[in-house]
């Protein structure tokens, strides 16, 4: 598996990101995000989910299909299902 790392400036773009949208909060989003220090040549993509008002879950990727956001949106609703 590829190891991954994400830049502590990404990490602040991202958090500035989820503060400065409430819609974000409100349901769940399929974000182009530029982060420099993943990939300072183009976009990757956050799927953005609250399952409260504080408490939420943002994945990154780079794959573009158009079934990426369903699998997430499963995949995150179960995690939060398991945190139950």
């Amino acid at each position: 598996p590829k190891k991954s790392f994400i830049h502590p400036d990404d990490v602040l773009l991202i958090m500035n990101l989820l503060h400065s949208s409430q819609s974000l909060r409100q349901q769940a989003s399929w974000v182009p995000v530029c982060l420099p220090g993943i990939s300072p040549d183009g976009f990757v993509y956050a799927y953005v989910y609250f399952h409260t008002k504080n408490i939420g879950l943002v994945t990154i990727t780079d794959v573009t299909n158009d079934d990426m956001f369903f699998e997430l949106n499963t995949r995150g609703k179960a995690i939060f299902k398991e945190l139950a």
